[in-house]
């Protein structure tokens, strides 16, 4: 006698006696088989289409794009520089070109070609970039690839054609390979030239002890600047802190950083700062306390992907874009931090107040305008911490507790089992 159980069956135990299965009925498995494509495939896919074709009916399709990366690809090809004067008069457009020079350099073939033909190609650049960061994770399940394509970040980041979405396999990288020095402290050095957000990941090197990875992060990303200002001209130098803390006094208040909370709350702009600053200050002390801890590594790591969101002064939908990587990290299958994952929809359906400003004097889209010109969306921004939190929560309760360590990538001496010290990481 066969001892298989049937797929429609189930196993039930009772103390004291053996397993029994027990069927499924058949109609169960099937709607199963319906449901799953419909809900966990084709929903989030056709929900983050129509994010896309609602962003385009406004006049935001590609937004981002145009104004930080495909312009100013124009300006450089041209023989300009691609930063508009640091004046809040110059800088009011809603994309203001504020990128690094190495993002800029390194995206001047799509302005060779019609805006339309490169945010397409864009588009697919930052579609594989999510897909390619899921796969270096080990996400097992093609759920998780559906969800993260259909989450709030992701269709924001594709709609608006955000430079943050591409930082996820960075990340990816940085862990995946935290064994090699190189490797890991290039992937990170790469994340910090295209965009700042990154800086963090050297408090998880300089804590992990990882010492020339954070070498190798903080020179490649020193020598990769340094060289695109000698392209661009140093000249520009000068005045890009200026243009930078314009861009800040311009759009900071009106974004959804925690910043932006405390202004919305009736906090001076001093104080609404600090208070964020110290927000990202305790969860890199947190980075710092975990390590002790069983995997510490992993808990590090992940507090400091939560600490880089927390310390930009400036936050949109597609930030959250970072929070893909330690998600996997603990849930390599679709389960629950998914689900909340798919609930930061719900913190964009919080109705947000927009200002009467008239006519724009630029060349910003309507909503852009009334949205920058309006209070800060008080309510919007408690609904995504309350949710992010939660996240982060329940990724750092599960980092702590997955039992397999993959051998070979910490540099970390942990406790021996006899309290003898501090030996090699288990293998």
């Amino acid at each position: 006698m066969s001892s298989k159980v049937p797929k429609s069956a189930v196993a039930t135990s009772v103390p004291g006696r053996r397993p029994t299965a027990v069927a499924l009925p058949g109609f169960f498995l099937a709607g199963r088989r319906i449901l799953d494509p419909l809900l966990f495939g084709l929903l989030p896919l056709a929900f983050a289409a129509l994010v896309m074709y609602a962003e385009a009916r406004q006049g935001l399709l590609g937004f981002d794009f145009k104004g930080t990366i495909w312009q100013p690809g124009h300006e450089i090809l041209a023989g300009h520089s691609p930063y508009p004067r640091p004046l809040a008069a110059a800088m009011d457009s809603g994309n203001p070109s504020v990128y690094p020079p190495v993002v800029l350099l390194l995206a001047l073939p799509y302005a060779l070609v019609p805006f339309t033909i490169a945010y397409a190609a864009w588009t697919v650049t930052l579609v594989a970039a999510v897909l390619v960061a899921l796969r270096i994770l080990g996400a097992r399940d093609w759920r998780c690839y559906t969800i993260a394509l259909g989450s709030l970040p992701v269709a924001y980041g594709l709609a608006l054609g955000n430079l943050v979405v591409l930082l996820v396999p960075l990340l990816a990288c940085a862990w995946r390979y935290r064994a090699s020095p190189r490797w890991s402290g290039l992937a990170v050095g790469a994340g910090i030239a295209l965009k700042l957000v990154l800086w963090p990941l050297l408090v998880w090197f300089i804590v992990t002890r990882r010492w020339r990875a954070a070498f190798i992060a903080a020179a490649s990303a020193v020598m990769s600047m340094v060289c695109a200002w000698a392209i661009l001209g140093f000249d520009g130098l000068r005045d890009y802190p200026q243009l930078l803390r314009v861009n800040n006094d311009l759009y900071a208040a009106h974004s959804w950083s925690l910043f932006a909370g405390g202004v919305g709350l009736g906090l001076p702009w001093s104080v609404a700062s600090a208070l964020a600053s110290l927000a990202g200050v305790a969860l890199l002390a947190l980075a710092f306390v975990s390590i002790r801890r069983r995997n510490g590594d992993r808990i590090a790591f992940c507090v400091v992907v939560v600490a880089s969101i927390a310390c930009l002064p400036i936050v949109w939908p597609a930030s959250l874009v970072l929070l893909l990587v330690p998600i996997v990290l603990v849930a390599p299958s679709a389960d629950l931090i998914w689900v909340l994952l798919t609930a930061l929809w719900l913190g964009a359906a919080v109705p947000r107040q927009l200002a009467d400003a008239g006519s724009p004097s630029t060349d910003a889209p309507s909503i852009v305008w009334r949205m920058q010109h309006a209070g800060p969306p008080t309510a919007q921004i408690a609904a995504f911490t309350a949710l992010v939190a939660l996240i982060t929560v329940l990724v750092l309760r599960r980092a702590g507790r997955i039992r397999s360590v993959d051998p070979g990538t910490s540099c970390l001496r942990v406790p021996r089992p006899d309290g003898g010290g501090l030996g090699p990481p288990p293998r």
